[in-house]
């Protein structure tokens, strides 16, 4: 509101001297037309007319092009200032010569607007030139203090140095910045103490350069606080020449210390990021998809054998039978926006390798659509994965080859030890009945765990495939085939809601059985008392059994998940020591993982996890 108000007074004071010359227009003609009115002859009316209009015309046009000139309107009112005084001290003049005794003026009004009219040109010449002087040094003042202000907000100093004398010219943001006491600039030498000692020779020879055969130049170095503190400038300098002599030397100073921190993190991070891709024997790649161009660091050759450009590059190395489905995964992922994890073949050199290129499609600054990811040689992970595979498939094999070809002769020995007990049963002896008890239950145990064997050597061939699974049904099924040991133990099984996962619903069922029954097992003298729970957490669902048992010494705890391993004795708790490694081999066939958290005399929670039924199925 006040700059409006500014505006408008500074508009009013140039009508101001518009009107006054205008008013002395009107009197000249005014002052004619009366005297030609009185019998004065016509060529005197006009002479004296023109004498006042004359100076009135000059200020009335004068006024009329004043916005056209580089005089700051704010500083109207200085010239109107002064055609006004210099009317008022003339007249004054006039009126103290009239008044003397022995002096007086025929006509004093004509005198006055004459002498006036007279002194209204240099007085309006006068304030003209003081209102340009004020709008010079108004404009130099707001320069100076823009740049003040300018050089802090970008954090930027000026300099000069003078070739002939040597001496240094600092704006005051350079004191600002090196956060030196001096009251003013120091001689070259004693400024160039400020940098740091290993950089000196670079600002002393660019300086001297620049002096002596006029070459602009700009640098980075680091100069030290009061305080020790080790900063960063940028100075640039340009010499201004006359002919072939350096006249100036004029520069700038900036702080780029937060840059190049930034610059040096950065350089930090790509140095790592080189390690690990070099470790990894990884690229990164980047594809616009608008322009079809890919860039690879540090370069496609080492990965592909081949410069890949763009995307047809990329897919004519790419295994025949595997082109579809790379083609698909990044449509799809474009399509959708959500990233894409593919492993596929490409033929290098002859050579089929294999490769995992992840890929995340992003939108760049400018609206174009980007692939971005990292693609690394998995051929010696899949050359393992596959002889792993073909040894486990083996070992499957031969486990249950094993198993199967000891279930007849076990299956015999049981069989006849049953008829001499049925058959022999008045001839033998007490002791001899007790030794055939143990006999025939080992010979079970025997069974079960060849069953439990076989049932762990399947987990992988003969498992289903995954589906969504209803965890709640699952546990309701369990809970009906374990309800006579339920009624009987006295058993309170609470059952939280369960989530849907995806998985093998057989598989599921078994574990959820075997913790329980466990549960149900190791429960001490009290009921059991159990709860069954589940929470997400990031990309999986965590199941918790928990009860309220005899629990598991912390030292025993890594131990019962491994094959045939149990904790008491067969007197004390049934059991084959294979059905919690079985759950571990079924949990990891799942993508998760199975743990227990156990405290003697208080309890034990067997948590494992499981995708949810949205997860991508195996």
């Amino acid at each position: 509101m006040e700059s409006w108000k500014t505006v408008e007074s500074s508009t009013n004071w140039g009508r101001a001297i518009v009107a006054l010359g205008a008013l002395y227009v009107v009197l000249g003609l005014g002052w004619a037309y009366v005297e030609i009115s009185q019998g004065t002859p016509l060529s005197n009316a006009v002479i004296i007319s023109s004498f006042v209009a004359g100076p009135g015309m000059v200020v009335l046009y004068g006024g009329y092009r004043l916005p056209e000139t580089e005089i700051n309107p704010k500083f109207y009112s200085r010239i109107i200032g002064w055609c006004l005084g210099g009317i008022g001290v003339l007249a004054g003049l006039l009126a103290l010569y009239h008044l003397q005794p022995a002096a007086s003026i025929s006509n004093p009004g004509r005198a006055i607007l004459i002498i006036s009219a007279f002194v209204l040109v240099p007085s309006f010449a006068g304030g003209l030139n003081d209102a340009r002087a004020k709008s010079n040094a108004f404009v130099l003042e707001r320069t100076v203090d823009l740049l003040h202000k300018s050089e802090r907000i970008a954090d930027v100093g000026g300099w000069e140095i003078d070739p002939e004398t040597m001496e240094v010219y600092w704006t005051q943001h350079i004191f600002e910045i090196l956060e030196r006491p001096w009251d003013e600039e120091p001689p070259v030498d004693e400024a160039l103490e400020v940098y740091h000692e290993d950089d000196r020779p670079i600002i002393k020879n660019a300086i001297e350069a620049a002096l002596e055969e006029g070459e602009p130049f700009d640098v980075e170095l680091r100069f030290h606080t009061p305080e020790r503190e080790v900063r960063w400038l940028r100075i640039q300098g340009v010499p201004e020449t006359v002919g072939d002599d350096v006249v100036s030397l004029r520069g700038a100073v900036q702080d780029i210390t937060e840059s190049k921190e930034h610059e040096q993190e950065l350089q930090r991070v790509r140095e790592r990021m080189e390690f690990a891709l070099n470790a990894t024997d990884a690229v990164v790649w980047d594809w616009n998809v608008e322009t079809n161009e890919a860039f690879f660091y540090p370069s496609a050759e080492s990965l592909y054998g081949t410069t890949v450009e763009n995307w047809e590059d990329f897919i004519d190395i790419i295994h025949p039978e595997d082109k579809e489905r790379a083609q698909q995964n990044i449509e799809q992922s474009l399509e959708t926006g959500e990233p894409k994890h593919e492993e596929i073949r490409v033929v290098r050199d002859g050579e089929i390798r294999w490769i995992e290129a992840p890929g995340h499609p992003v939108e760049a600054d400018d609206g174009s659509k980007r692939m971005v990811g990292v693609a690394r040689d998995i051929t010696d992970r899949k050359t393992y994965e596959r002889r792993l595979e073909e040894s486990n498939e083996r070992l499957e094999q031969f486990a249950y080859a094993a198993s199967h070809d000891l279930q007849e002769p076990l299956r015999m020995i049981s069989s006849y030890l049953q008829l001499i007990e049925s058959r022999a049963d008045d001839e033998l002896t007490e002791e001899t009945e007790e030794f055939l008890e143990f006999a025939i239950d080992g010979a079970d145990r025997m069974r079960d765990m060849i069953d439990g064997l076989l049932a762990y050597s399947r987990v992988e061939t003969q498992g289903e495939p995954f589906e969504p699974v209803d965890l709640d049904e699952v546990v309701a099924d369990v809970r009906d085939n374990l309800d006579v040991r339920i009624t009987e133990s006295d058993a309170e099984v609470e059952v939280d809601e369960l989530p849907r996962v995806l998985g093998d619903e057989n598989q599921l069922h078994q574990v959820f059985q075997n913790i329980l029954s466990n549960a149900i097992e190791y429960s001490g003298d009290e009921p059991p008392q159990v709860l069954i729970s589940a929470e997400r957490n990031s990309s999986m669902w965590e199941v918790s059994v928990q009860d309220e048992g005899i629990g598991i010494e912390p030292d025993e705890q890594d131990q019962i998940f491994e094959v045939f391993q149990r904790l008491h004795s067969q007197n004390d708790y049934e059991g084959s020591g294979i059905g919690l490694a079985l759950c571990e081999r079924i949990v990891e066939r799942h993508g998760g993982e199975i743990w227990i958290n156990s405290e003697p005399g208080v309890g034990s929670t067997f948590t494992f996890t499981l995708p949810p039924e949205d997860a991508h199925s195996e």
